[in-house]
């Protein structure tokens, strides 16, 4: 499952700051490259506390309807400030693969018990069928997981 969700991305003096408005939150990099990259990972990070809560991921406010000045605002006092903010921002969708990132991040196996018909059992023994590897391959097929 892809996601996309827009973020704004301000050049202050050595770094950048992102800014989620659906998650209320920020994130940082010394380069664009390491803010985009951290903004990924911070958008994995909160759809992951979503998905292990059984939350639905919130709506993705639209990137036309994001305000860049109301979110600079927030962030500095001085008008002067703002205006500087608002010529070095703009705001950008970031995307991620949420199911690759979600094997990347849960890689840790854990163990399942399982009950089979006994016969079943000693056919597979017979034919060494590694019973792990069949079931993580039968349910990520169940579940459309590449």
């Amino acid at each position: 499952m892809f996601v996309v969700y827009p973020a704004i991305f301000i050049k202050e003096k050595e770094s950048y700051t992102v800014l989620f408005p659906d998650f209320g939150g920020a994130t940082c990099g010394k380069s664009i490259e390491d803010a985009y990259y951290m903004s990924t990972d911070y958008l994995g990070m909160n759809l992951l506390d979503y998905y292990k809560e059984n939350k639905e991921f919130p709506k993705a406010t639209s990137l036309e309807g994001l305000n860049i000045k109301l979110y600079i605002k927030e962030l500095f006092d001085d008008e002067k400030e703002v205006e500087e903010a608002l010529k070095n921002s703009f705001k950008s969708l970031v995307g991620l693969d949420f199911q690759k990132y979600l094997k990347e991040v849960n890689v840790k196996s854990i163990r399942k018990n399982v009950t089979i018909p006994s016969w079943l059992n000693e056919v597979a023994k017979r034919n060494n069928i590694n019973f792990s590897k069949v079931l993580q391959e039968a349910l990520e097929r169940e579940l459309e997981i590449d």
